[in-house]
């Protein structure tokens, strides 16, 4: 049975460091997108995608070694095998390292969960900036030119430069 609990911490482990990447990933993508950086961000997106991936296919193996420990410690199988319950079985030294690596999961996970928020938040708030551009853009070439064909101002009444959306 050790044997799984280090199998079940080495998955928990894995995880970690792939949640830690998606964290500075998230933390780039920031800066990216503040930057107006659009190569970079398409970069990070891409390498942001891959770990999901690969974070996806080590929460399948937590589970499944989860549920496989959880039988050998003689815990109920019908719901899926929660860490607490291992580690409350697990000896001392094993149940410390479970206890700490799954703390030290859900806190990078709940930062993860609050930056791809305020970076969603971000770029919906760039686009409207983009798209109130567009609209600025369109209002100002339906108006008749400010100069004629000479560079010789024409009359306008209550000709701007910018409206008041600016």
């Amino acid at each position: 049975m050790p044997g799984k609990i280090e199998e079940l911490a080495a998955v928990l482990e894995e995880e970690l460091d792939l949640a830690n990447r998606l964290l500075d990933l998230a933390k780039d993508a920031r800066a990216a997108a503040i930057a107006v950086d659009p190569e970079t961000l398409v970069q990070i997106v891409a390498e942001q995608e891959e770990c999901a991936a690969r974070l996806e296919v080590a929460e399948a193996r937590r589970i499944e070694t989860a549920g496989a420990v959880g039988r050998e410690l003689g815990l109920d199988g019908r719901e899926p095998v929660r860490l607490k319950a291992i580690a409350e079985r697990a000896d001392g030294a094993q149940a410390a390292r479970l206890r700490s690596l799954g703390s030290r999961l859900k806190r990078c996970s709940a930062e993860l969960r609050e930056i791809s928020a305020r970076n969603c938040r971000l770029l919906e708030s760039s686009l409207a900036h983009v798209g109130e551009f567009f609209v600025l853009l369109a209002e100002a070439r339906q108006k008749p030119a400010a100069y004629g064909a000479g560079g010789s101002p024409r009359p306008l009444a209550g000709a701007a430069l910018m409206d008041r959306k600016a």
